[in-house]
């Protein structure tokens, strides 16, 4: 039979030849691989942590060490890194260039909290105590029904058995039938308390607090032109923390002076504690976008509306570099405190060494960044068509090149405190406002002298409205004190309405108080005991039988 002949007869034959060279060959790469793994040195290590930068919304972690490299290929295995670490956005550095990274892989691994092995094992007592329990109740509920059978028996007790006997024998099944049923009682009563126990651990475990924390092995495939021994950083991005402003305000009213203090608060919930490590607080923020939006043409034409294909631009998004803390000085409170200050961001480095726990939320690691005394102005402020009450504010202008930021602001006067609430960026140059809560020696009354609807025109009607309020303010103070009082005059929208101040009326210090349209301020400084009179007048014309209506 010919080659060919005997190649087509075969067919399935040779598909079957095939199969088995492929499967040989896959067990022969799969075993030359298990043996160059076997012989690739492994080397596990566990990095801590020494410094941190935080963000806003995220941290960038590094990790150092000194480690030994053999020559040739090696395996470094880098334990208990947070399951939540982003390494997509990661760096390793040895100090050695000789030593080369050719690749990495993370393998989770799951492990518990000591504070989930207490809940644990004391659940296990509760289960084997439980156990205990329904054996002894068992056994005296069979000791029960052995007596209780005794005594179904005890008439047919023969004639020989005394009366002593028989009242001893009595007595004997009355008091282990007694005693059998009292530890029935105690039983079920401890067994109930033990289920609830048990409950109550439970519902602990469930919480995420106690759910363990799943970390993660890094595996890193290096080559070493030599046996060599060399520092390594391994820094790597977590979204899971966060650090923001705040301040603290106490207001000395006498002096008029503000001791204004500004501190982070830091939360993080990695699952790795940062111990005694080197921070930096940044105001940079990490985002997946980091250039402006693209703008398309825009096409209008008469007849049917046709949608176009998007122009299949692609955007590339480029992330700027990081910097690493440094090392720093003992901390004190507050700390001192390196400010690198750039166009763009600022960054906080604390001094000396900062530990921040893993949490699940609160609490949070409040540290103090610093203090400073500023003179203030202080300024009464009513909005009478609103409240009646003048509130107190402090205003100082913010010199230097440092913005404050947005945060919590918790204020003090006169060494009681005010309240929570908070405070708003504040570029260098501008005027800060921080308000101190009523000012109870202030007083505002609102008088309606007149209003009314009339008509008015010769040739044309229109209809004229006339508003008329007089307020009155008094300073109750010992001292001279500024006010300021606000009210508001409609704004046109239509030429047919027309808003204007009659004669008689106050003129305002500031139109348009704070960029803001129709929003009228008068600013004066009263003696004590005085009162000072404002005249808010304005008229209101449009055309008759026209509706208007009022909006924000």
């Amino acid at each position: 039979m010919s080659a060919v002949a005997g190649f087509n007869i075969s067919a399935k034959r040779m598909d079957l030849f095939f199969s088995i060279t492929v499967v040989s060959f896959l067990l022969f790469l799969s075993l030359l691989t298990s043996t160059a793994s076997a012989q690739t040195p492994e080397q596990r290590v566990n990095l801590d942590v020494t410094s941190v930068t935080l963000h806003p919304g995220s941290a960038w972690i590094t990790r150092t060490g000194t480690l030994s490299f053999p020559a040739g290929r090696s395996l470094l295995v880098i334990e208990g890194l947070s399951i939540s670490a982003d390494l997509s956005q990661f760096e390793f550095l040895a100090a050695d260039n000789s030593i080369e990274m050719l690749g990495l892989q993370m393998q989770p691994r799951s492990t518990t909290t000591p504070e989930e092995d207490e809940l644990i094992a004391q659940s296990q007592e509760i289960q084997y105590r439980i156990s205990t329990l329904n054996d002894e109740i068992e056994t005296a509920e069979s000791e029960l029904d052995l007596l209780q059978s005794l005594a179904s028996t005890e008439s047919g007790l023969s004639p020989a058995v005394d009366g002593e006997t028989l009242s001893n024998l009595v007595e004997v099944m009355s008091t282990r039938s007694n005693s059998a049923r009292q530890r029935i009682r105690d039983a079920r009563i401890e067994l109930q308390e033990l289920r609830q126990q048990e409950n109550q651990i439970s519902a602990e475990l469930s919480k995420p607090l106690h759910r363990g924390v799943t970390y993660a092995d890094l595996r890193i495939e290096l080559v070493s032109e030599t046996q060599t021994s060399s520092p390594v950083t391994l820094s790597y991005h977590n979204d899971n923390a966060f650090w923001r402003w705040m301040y603290d305000a106490r207001l000395d009213t006498s002096a008029k002076q503000l001791d204004f203090t500004r501190k982070a608060e830091v939360s993080q919930s990695t699952g790795e504690d940062w111990d005694d490590v080197n921070l930096t607080l940044s105001t940079a923020r990490f985002s997946n976008r980091s250039a402006a939006p693209h703008l398309s043409p825009q096409f209008v034409n008469l007849g049917q509306v046709r949608r176009q294909a998007s122009s299949g631009i692609q955007e590339v998004v480029v992330t700027g570099s990081l910097v690493r803390s440094a090392s720093g000085q003992v901390s004190e409170s507050p700390p001192a405190v390196e400010i690198r200050n750039t166009n763009f961001q600022l960054q906080y480095q604390l001094a000396g060494q900062q530990s921040v726990p893993s949490t699940s939320g609160e609490p949070f690691t409040v540290i103090p960044i610093d203090n400073r005394e500023l003179p203030v102005n202080l300024v009464s402020r009513a909005v009478p068509v609103h409240d009646l009450n003048a509130y107190l504010e402090a205003r100082f202008e913010l010199n230097g090149e440092e913005p404050f930021f947005n945060g919590v602001l918790y204020t003090y006067r006169d060494g009681a405190f005010i309240g929570r609430g908070s405070f708003a960026e504040t570029l260098p140059g501008e005027t800060t406002r921080i308000s101190f809560g009523q000012d109870q020696r202030i007083q505002v009354r609102r008088f309606d002298e007149q209003q009314n609807s009339r008509d008015t025109g010769i040739f044309s009607r229109s209809n004229l409205q006339e508003e008329r309020i007089r307020y009155e303010v008094t300073n109750r103070h010992s001292d001279t004190i500024m006010v300021e009082l606000l009210d508001q005059v409609p704004v046109a929208r239509h030429a047919d309405i027309n808003v204007s101040i009659p004669r008689g009326a106050t003129d305002a210090t500031e139109d348009n108080a704070g960029g803001l349209a129709g929003v009228l301020l008068w600013r004066m400084e009263i003696d004590p005991q005085e009162t000072t009179t404002v005249k808010h007048y304005y008229d209101l014309s449009h055309p008759e039988g026209e509706a208007i209506h009022f909006s924000r």
